[in-house]
């Protein structure tokens, strides 16, 4: 009976199927269903069944890759989760892991609108992985979150992420110079929400991060700079004008979240010197961070922007349910879900 139906229409209806909410813990996954009637439905459901994947072990990315180079396989893959277990206890070589994880976001860069990539647990793993994402073109990409060491973007040369409005970056515990040399808004030109979690001793990027939200536009306006060793006034020839200043934040970013990494607290029997250290700078990093949220309290803003810049400094020690204190998964199952991300006004 079904086969008197158009092949267009059964394809429009496993497309709307492909796109419904559920319970990604258990098997109740809609469009995997659809694909079970019969083997002219499950022709049907193929493409549509990676609308939405989520690959949370090592050894399955190795699967997935391997059912994303079969020629018979045309999928157009929306939104995708990768994340990595711990492969040394599995006898999973690095490299493997890394070509992999490079084939599978090459074949599906194209057509994704949402990408999670945490590599927390593989960091050598993760800076391979998201230095060649940083050099691939993500056409349709909207929402993008990392975990694990990430390098900061080059920012040099035609932006490669044109549509991408969500940024969670976590893992790299001083991301510094993140914000220099317009890294963010050339590689992310229409960026609205950016949330930076993980952030551990990290003075010199909350330096930066006081340099980036002070501005009263979004060039450096008047910024100094000296090559030489003499005193304040060879710095005049320095002065950079408007055409020469460096944009620090997209004019579009309307939203700053920041999440430090739990607090580094010292025992009172512990006498080493590189604790204490540890300590110091960590305090002075918050002590940065809660200026900066002060003066967004006090009615600063960042008045050059198109609207008003929100700057969140979010609790350290309230993890709030999310995984890992990070909620990679959880921002990116609620963006597919709903196309909005916690915290969304």
């Amino acid at each position: 009976m079904i086969g008197h139906f158009p092949p267009e229409l059964l394809s429009h209806i496993a497309c709307h199927v492909s796109g419904l909410q559920y319970d990604s813990e258990d098997d109740s996954n809609p469009i995997l269903g659809l694909s079970l009637v019969s083997k002219y439905l499950y022709q049907v459901s193929f493409p549509y069944l990676f609308h939405t994947v989520r690959v949370s072990d090592t050894k399955k990315i190795f699967v997935l890759d391997e059912a994303l180079q079969r020629p018979s396989n045309h999928v157009c893959v929306r939104h995708l989760h990768l994340s990595s277990t711990s492969h040394q206890k599995q006898g999973v070589s690095n490299h493997d892991l890394v070509r992999a994880v490079n084939r599978i976001i090459s074949h599906t860069a194209p057509t994704l609108q949402s990408l999670s990539l945490d590599f927390s647990k593989s960091a050598p793993e993760s800076t391979l992985v998201f230095s060649r994402l940083f050099r691939t073109s993500f056409p349709q990409l909207e929402f993008l979150s990392l975990g694990g060491f990430y390098s900061n973007p080059s920012g040099v040369g035609p932006s490669r992420f044109p549509k991408v409005r969500r940024l969670h970056l976590h893992g790299n515990r001083n991301p510094h110079g993140l914000l220099q040399l317009g890294c963010v808004p050339n590689t992310f030109p229409v960026l609205t929400h950016l949330k930076i979690s993980g952030l551990s001793m990290a003075v010199s990027f909350a330096l930066e991060l006081e340099e980036a939200v002070g501005v009263v536009s979004p060039f450096l306006t008047g910024l100094r700079y000296s090559m030489w060793d003499g005193g304040d006034d060879d710095l005049g020839e320095g002065v950079l004008d408007d055409e020469e200043a460096v944009r620090l934040l997209p004019a579009t970013l309307t939203h700053l979240d920041i999440l430090p990494a739990p607090s580094v607290s010292v025992p009172v029997i512990s006498a080493s010197g590189a604790n204490v250290t540890a300590s110091l700078k960590d305090a002075a990093m918050m002590e940065r961070l809660r200026s900066i949220a002060e003066s967004f309290s006090c009615g600063g803003e960042d008045k050059g922007r198109e609207g008003r810049l929100q700057f969140r400094l979010l609790d350290r020690d309230v993890v709030g349910g999310l995984e890992g204190g990070s909620g990679l998964r959880k921002e990116w199952q609620q963006w597919v879900v709903t196309g909005r991300a916690p915290g969304d006004a």
